[in-house]
Parts: C-alpha cells; structure tokens; sequence
C-alpha cells in the first residue's frame, strides 16, 4: 500500500502547474466532504434525526465521488495534452 501511495506522490511531482494546483485545492474539497459524510455517520442518531442524517450522508457521498471525477479527469486529461505538445 505504501508503495502505491509513493506512486502516485511521483506521479503528482512529475504533473505540470496546472495539473497540481487542481489536485490539490480539488482533492481538499473531495476530502471535506468524505470527512463531513463520516461525521454524519457518527452522530447518527445520538446527536441528529437518523434519517436526516442518512439522506444528507448519502448525498455527501454522492457529490463526493462526482467531484472526485471533475477534479482528477480534467487534470490528467490537461497532463495528457501537455505531454502531447511537448513530444510533437
């Protein structure tokens, strides 16, 4: 697993500007919704109404993985077209 994750860290290095800057300030706001969803899941029902609760964690998540695909798909898409000019 760990290799994976140091993967991925030299595959960011290696993006251009652009590309990082959206992965980062993206991924941010990816990773505060996962964490309000978990938040969500544990109040359930001892702080908030259970099924209140369940339909915005539900939502959480569901916005989450949406965003994850806006903000990783374009990046690598622009990567894609950056590494193309520069080799033409």
């Amino acid at each position: 697993m760990t290799e994976i994750i140091a993967s991925v860290c030299e595959c960011v290095k290696g993006m251009n500007r652009l590309s990082k800057l959206s992965i980062k300030y993206g991924g941010a706001v990816v990773l505060s919704l996962y964490a309000s969803a978990a938040f969500c899941s544990a109040i359930m029902g001892k702080i908030g109404n259970f099924d209140t609760l369940l339909i915005l964690k539900n939502e959480l998540l569901s916005c989450a993985g949406e965003m994850l695909s806006a903000v990783f798909v374009p990046s690598i898409f622009l990567e894609i077209l950056t590494l193309a000019e520069k080799y033409k």
